[in-house]
């Protein structure tokens, strides 16, 4: 099982950095956990896709 953590997500929007971050690193794993400061509601339904 591959678990990817992270936090303090900054952002109001979804940018070309982290679409490249998800799409490398959250994607493939089985389950996302995000530990915290979720900013941008954009952000929250990105990584809800998961």
């Amino acid at each position: 099982m591959r678990v990817a953590v992270l936090s303090d997500t900054h952002l109001e929007r979804v940018s070309p950095a982290f679409t490249s971050l998800f799409e490398r690193y959250l994607q493939p794993a089985d389950a996302v956990i995000h530990c915290g400061d979720v900013v941008g509601e954009e952000i929250e339904a990105c990584l809800r896709t998961h």
